[in-house]
């Protein structure tokens, strides 16, 4: 999803006004997006009943930006930006729901290795611990507004 070293010019990695990535880091994220809300995974249940999870991706931020509401309030707007640029109806539908609010941020407090600050937020995080079942299709999941995040 990531796309080739070279570019053409059909592939100008743009970027839209309101942007603050690039037109082929987006359209990766994107990809990844649509690709997790594809699978689907079929598995008994307790009473061997058998379900389907659905995929429910989430955004977490673990970059340093996580740090000032500023920046965070700025990656939420370039999301928007770029579905605004981009108006196609499948690429709204993919981005609807990570327009307004981060799923969750690492701990903002928290300063290690990136690999460190992601394997302790998902260590805090599995099992659906912190009311983060995000595995579920039938159970809404909680997302945080900017100002829930401060």
């Amino acid at each position: 999803p990531f796309g080739s070293s070279k570019k053409s010019s059909q592939d100008e990695d743009y970027k839209c006004d309101d942007c603050i990535f690039p037109k082929s880091t987006m359209n990766a994220l994107t990809k990844l997006l649509q690709k997790v809300g594809d699978i689907s995974l079929k598995i008994k249940d307790g009473n061997n009943k058998q379900q389907t999870i659905k995929g429910n991706p989430v955004l977490v931020l673990s970059s340093t930006w996580r740090a000032q509401q500023e920046f965070i309030n700025d990656i939420l707007n370039s999301f928007k930006g770029y579905v605004a640029f981009v108006q196609q109806q499948e690429v709204q539908q993919i981005w609807k729901p990570h327009l307004d609010a981060f799923f969750d941020l690492v701990d903002p407090c928290y300063h290690a290795t990136r690999h460190d600050e992601i394997f302790s937020w998902i260590r805090d995080n599995e099992r659906g611990k912190n009311n983060h079942n995000n595995n579920s299709s039938n159970k809404k999941r909680k997302r945080r507004t900017p100002q829930e995040l401060e």
